[in-house]
């Protein structure tokens, strides 16, 4: 054979090993990230039909649960990168290169539902907290702060307080803690929430139910006193 011969053969065998190797490396990019693909599938699939915490500490779970999920989607962008990277080396392989673009599809996909639902669950979550603090501090100290004065000044029998600055001065005080719960009632109707399951709904709801008596009852008293003196 002349030497242009065979210098054409060994580069045409160059182009096969090439081509082998391009394959080879799209075959095995492709079969490490397709099973985390279909698992992902799964994982955003349920997540998203299923979105809603039932209290803040399931909240804070689904949230941190989707973080650990981008981070392992992080871990594997460099194979998805080496993968659309060795798919434009390829020649003739038409059904690999199908593959690679359906991968390539199926990934994209995943990418703008992770987004969106790691937006979700941080104003889920937000949300929840806002709800527990508004909540908490008006049950726990709003609501006990506006019962104690209640008791305090009920427990004066205006019939047998003879010291006339004390009764104005009880009256007033009567009137104040009336302007008070008037004035707190505009929280009291904020106590609501979003981003929750229909359990967490009912245990709301629930909740709700429990201050609403209360906050009734005292509004009652209040009121009654008020407008009998």
């Amino acid at each position: 054979l002349s030497e242009a011969t065979t210098s054409k053969i060994h580069r045409e065998e160059e182009v096969v090993a090439e081509c082998r190797t391009h394959v080879q490396l799209c075959t095995r990019y492709l079969s490490q990230i397709q099973p985390w693909i279909e698992q992902a599938e799964h994982y955003l699939a349920k997540k998203i039909e299923n979105f809603g915490a039932t209290d803040l500490n399931e909240a804070k779970q689904l949230y941190d649960k989707h973080k650990e999920f981008l981070e392992e989607k992080r871990r594997y962008l460099p194979i998805y990168n080496h993968l659309i990277d060795e798919e434009q080396q390829l020649n003739d392989q038409f059904n690999l290169k199908l593959s690679i673009k359906n991968c390539q599809t199926r990934w994209l996909d995943i990418v703008k539902k992770s987004d969106d639902l790691i937006t979700k669950y941080e104003k889920q979550y937000s949300s929840w907290l806002l709800f527990e603090s508004e909540l908490n501090s008006f049950r726990d100290q709003t609501l006990k702060d506006l019962e104690q004065r209640a008791r305090n000044l009920f427990s004066n029998d205006m019939n047998k307080i003879f010291d006339i600055n004390k009764m104005t001065s009880v009256l007033n005080e009567l009137k104040i803690l009336d302007d008070d719960i008037r004035h707190q009632t505009a929280n009291y109707n904020r106590l609501h929430k979003q981003y929750s399951s229909t359990e967490g709904q009912r245990s709301i709801h629930e909740e709700q139910i429990s201050i609403e008596t209360k906050w009734n009852q005292l509004n009652r008293q209040v009121s009654e006193k008020v407008s009998h003196y």
